[in-house]
């Protein structure tokens, strides 16, 4: 009997862990971001509706720029769009017209990132055996310290949700502060670099600075999937 009890815990555990979601690693689909001359570039959308950059200059580096419009990445069913538009207005600051909002097609349910002058957000799709359709946003800056990872997803019922955001990392680990910028101050910040998936998980690597020594690695963060919750957990570990 007590053989029996355990060849059912041990299928029990192994239907488990089958029907638990599994990612695979980020595949880079696309980017926006902001030029020194104004203007978005916008690389790898599958459709992209705008108008040209009001100096109407073709680029070598960054190719034609826009000014206003709708870009999609991907298909029509688990589509990521993002809406810009950095349109001369006296009443939006810098940091507001070079912050296009990502996520659903309605605006309103969207993410703002900065991509301004020497700053671009990259774009990674995470394919996965569950039923949502994630998308890991890059936003680097021009130096170190200033690159966070924002994780959105797309549920099956086709509502977008922020999973997870390093600004909120910053914030809860290190004591951070946001400012009207969306940037954070108060402590060391930390450097997002590497990331990778394997089974339920996403982890982030991160450095933080020792002055003149450089950056060094110090931890990561593990985001893994809870399918009970349909959320991710996070746990930090310290190298």
């Amino acid at each position: 009997m007590k053989t029996f009890f355990a060849l059912l815990m041990m299928l029990m555990m192994i239907a488990s862990n089958c029907l638990a979601m599994t990612f695979s690693q980020p595949v880079e689909i696309g980017s926006v971001g902001g030029t020194p001359q104004g203007g978005f570039s916008i690389r790898g959308a599958s459709y992209n509706n705008g108008t040209s950059y009001q100096n109407g200059k073709l680029d070598k580096q960054w190719g034609k720029l826009y000014e206003k419009g709708i870009a999609r990445f991907g298909n029509d069913v688990d589509a990521l769009y993002v809406h810009y538009d950095c349109s001369p207005n006296k009443n939006i600051e810098y940091w507001d017209a070079y912050s296009p909002k990502f996520g659903d097609k309605d605006a309103k349910r969207t993410v703002s990132l900065m991509a301004g002058e020497g700053e671009y957000v990259t774009i990674y799709k995470i394919k996965n055996t569950g039923d949502v359709t994630l998308y890991l946003l890059r936003s680097q800056g021009p130096v170190a310290g200033t690159t966070i990872y924002v994780l959105l997803g797309r549920r099956s019922d086709g509502v977008f949700v922020k999973y997870f955001d390093m600004e909120d990392i910053n914030i809860k680990y290190f004591g951070l502060q946001k400012n009207k910028y969306g940037t954070t101050k108060g402590m060391r910040s930390s450097w997002y670099k590497n990331y990778h998936c394997q089974g339920n998980t996403i982890t982030i690597e991160y450095e933080r600075s020792h002055g003149r020594n450089g950056y060094a690695k110090e931890g990561e963060f593990r985001f893994k999937w809870d399918d009970k919750a349909q959320w991710f957990g996070v746990e930090h570990v310290v190298y």
